[in-house]
C-alpha cells in the first residue's frame, strides 16, 4: 500500500488498529543506541531507566 497520500495513511493506520488495540506494529531505529533503548524499555519497562 502506498503511504504517501492521507487517505492511504489512514486506510493504513485503521487496519493497524482493531477494537481499540493496536494489532501489529513495528519501529525501525537508524541509531543503534535508539534501538537499544527501545528494546530495553519493551522488555523491562519503566523500572530500567528508573534505576
Amino acid at each position: 500500500m502506498n503511504l504517501k497520500s492521507k487517505l492511504s495513511q489512514l486506510l493504513g493506520l485503521t487496519k493497524l488498529i482493531n477494537g481499540g488495540k493496536i494489532t501489529e506494529a513495528y519501529i525501525l531505529c537508524d541509531n543503534p543506541a535508539d534501538e537499544s533503548r527501545l528494546f530495553r524499555l519493551n522488555m523491562f519497562g519503566d523500572a530500567v531507566h528508573s534505576a
